[in-house]
């Protein structure tokens, strides 16, 4: 079954599923198939360099990445069920920091593009969703939306989310600040 979808600046979309991760090309044409020993990929992303970044929703967390000549290399990391990710970008002569929202216990994890851990910063009960602006803040979805500073890891604002029903987020609701 499949979870997320990425794509490359080639117009590739890069789909999880239970198995790993596949290409497919613009026409929908499976290009290739990326077996990953560790299961439940989720969340998928790609940095600047064209690396595939994969959350695997696993106790124990892991994340995998797949580097642009297709080696495919995992990495432990602190989080408990990492499940959604995003790569930021700081601008030229800056690396790129990997974000990994975990389902449990309301952490995201901050990962250089190497795969090493950086930080880890508790920002809500659950981390529902993830995803950083064009301005290079990052944003968490709970039960409410939170404005993460990417260089303290401080929530700065949050924002309540009214909706008939909160979970799952479907972008509909009243924010307020």
């Amino acid at each position: 079954s499949t979870y997320d979808v990425a794509f490359d600046k080639n117009g590739h979309a890069w789909v999880t599923g239970t198995g790993g991760v596949v290409e497919y090309d613009l026409g929908g044409v499976e290009l290739m198939q990326y077996p990953i020993a560790t299961p439940n990929s989720r969340g998928i992303t790609i940095d600047r360099h064209g690396n595939k970044w994969i959350a695997h929703r696993e106790f124990l967390g892991a994340v995998t990445r797949i580097d642009p000549a297709g080696v495919v290399q995992t990495f432990s990391v602190s989080g408990r069920r990492p499940e959604s990710i995003v790569a930021d970008f700081r601008g030229g002569g800056v690396g790129t920091r990997i974000w990994v929202g975990c389902a449990d216990l309301g952490e995201i994890l901050e990962l250089d593009d190497l795969g090493a851990e950086l930080n880890k910063y508790t920002i809500a009960p659950d981390v529902d969703g993830l995803t950083v602006d064009k301005n290079g803040w990052v944003w968490v979805e709970d039960e409410a939306l939170y404005q993460v500073d990417p260089a303290t890891g401080s929530v700065v604002n949050t924002y309540t989310i009214t909706s008939p029903t909160p979970y799952p987020f479907s972008g509909s609701g009243t924010y307020t600040g």
